[in-house]
């Protein structure tokens, strides 16, 4: 495992030092904890091939060598498959030969459960055109932002946040009867956050905005109000949709079919190998991971 670990250590190392043309920034080492980064990423690749070896997948030699034999860095001229490379880039980085096909034997064994998770994905034709509208429309929100201690307290309110309620839920109603024009109260502000797609940033001060806008663009009604009032940092926030534009259908539904199993099955695959991850019993590593931590202090 240690030496695993090393060499990945040194992979991340070298992949961030081309990024910045060479020289790490010093701190960034620290502040992306590098390590620890590293050692997770070992964790969740060994806990995925022991699922893959449990569930009951094999690789093959033949398969083996057929992965080896098509890496392009292990190719001559001719595009074939050439031993003094394949030696050679494994000496250049510091990787013997059992080490090397040990991790490809595992990266199989991942693709495998991958696969296996996209084979589970299975969309109707208007779920598929659902999730595309989704991903691209680009949706401007409306929005009332109510705050409490900015109101002024009427006679018999036992508290300014009681009362924000029955006001949010006042203009509520009164947006649910059609009603454009409400009445201007201190405390209250209107703002419009748009546009954005709806996986842009957050709207400041109201949270997940693409969240929201997906919720209110599944009503699949321009100016409709997401029936209920939602509280971020004591603030209260009504919702609704002032303009969207729809995406354009894809022509080829069944390449859009593909990209869409293809992007929720590895969102589901990367979810449950974090919730293993997170259940697995890692002190070992642990003491690992401190060790390595000290020696290159």
């Amino acid at each position: 495992f240690m030496d695993n670990f090393s060499r990945a250590y040194k992979n991340t190392i070298n992949a961030y030092s081309k990024e910045f043309n060479g020289q790490i920034p010093p701190d960034l080492i620290e502040k992306l904890n590098i390590p620890r980064q590293v050692l997770n990423n070992l964790i969740s690749n060994e806990i995925a091939a022991q699922q893959a070896h449990d569930i009951g997948f094999i690789v093959s030699d033949q398969e083996l060598r057929d992965q080896i034999s098509h890496t392009p860095a292990f190719l001559n001229k001719e595009h074939q498959f050439d031993p003094r490379a394949y030696y050679a880039v494994l000496r250049e980085n510091n990787i013997t030969p059992d080490s090397f096909q040990e991790d490809v034997h595992n990266d199989l064994l991942t693709l495998k459960l991958r696969k296996l998770f996209f084979d589970g994905i299975f969309l109707s034709n208007n779920e598929i055109g659902m999730l595309n509208t989704i991903d691209n429309t680009k949706i401007s929100l409306n929005y009332y932002k109510i705050s409490p201690d900015n109101l002024k307290l009427p006679q018999g309110e036992k508290s300014n946040q009681d009362y924000a309620m029955t006001v949010a839920r006042s203009y509520l109603n009164d947006l649910l009867k059609g009603k454009t024009k409400l009445p201007v109260m201190d405390g209250v502000k209107e703002g419009t956050s748009g546009p954005f797609t709806l996986h842009g940033e957050n709207i400041p001060g109201i949270g997940n905005a693409p969240g929201i806008a997906e919720q209110l663009l599944t009503m699949n009604k321009k100016g409709a109000v997401l029936n209920k009032v939602f509280t971020v940092d004591n603030n209260l926030f009504i919702v609704w949709i002032d303009s969207l534009k729809p995406a354009e259908q894809p022509e080829n539904i069944m390449q859009a079919d593909m990209q869409l199993r293809y992007d929720i099955s590895q969102s589901s695959y990367s979810y449950w190998i974090r919730d293993l991850v997170s259940n697995a019993r890692i002190e070992t590593n642990q003491a690992i991971l401190a060790r390595f931590t000290q020696s290159t202090d």
